[in-house]
């Protein structure tokens, strides 16, 4: 289904809420890129709380192009792009992404656990203009770690 066609199915569930007859637009799309996580936090929906999901499940990635495709398709909206995951600095095309969203004139920003954000990609971001970078802070040393399941 494509985009346009989803959001224009939204207005009963708008009305709903607002009491208003109006078509919403989204302001914001969040794209899970990867499911693939260098941790293995308490709380994660793939991994937490001695999950393993399977090898096929973080294989199958959407290629660039269809990243690329989608970002296409919302940016008449004007949409602010959130990137995240499993962690999106596992995917090797990530900052191809970002510098398309940019090029496209939009706002992105990426949710991170910060260990792989390594300085010479924060800079390559930092000159593509990302907006936002997030990382994952869950308290004290000792709590993120046991949180987390790894130092850092």
């Amino acid at each position: 289904m494509r985009i346009k066609k989803f959001i224009k199915s939204w207005p009963y569930g708008i009305y709903y809420l607002t009491g208003q007859k109006k078509n919403f637009r989204p302001v914001s799309l969040t794209l899970e890129i990867t499911h693939r996580c260098n941790l293995r936090c308490r709380m994660c929906l793939f991994y937490g709380q001695e999950k393993e999901i399977s090898g096929r499940f973080f294989s199958e990635e959407l290629p660039l192009s269809i990243w690329e495709r989608l970002i296409d398709e919302v940016r008449p909206w004007r949409i602010a792009i959130n990137i995240t995951g499993g962690e999106p600095f596992l995917r090797t095309d990530l900052i191809e992404l970002v510098g398309y969203i940019k090029n496209k004139g939009l706002v992105c920003s990426i949710n991170t656990n910060g260990l792989l954000a390594f300085p010479e990609k924060l800079e390559q971001l930092m000159k593509l203009g990302l907006d936002r970078l997030t990382f994952s802070i869950d308290g004290p040393a000792a709590v993120h770690d046991r949180i987390r399941g790894e130092r850092g």
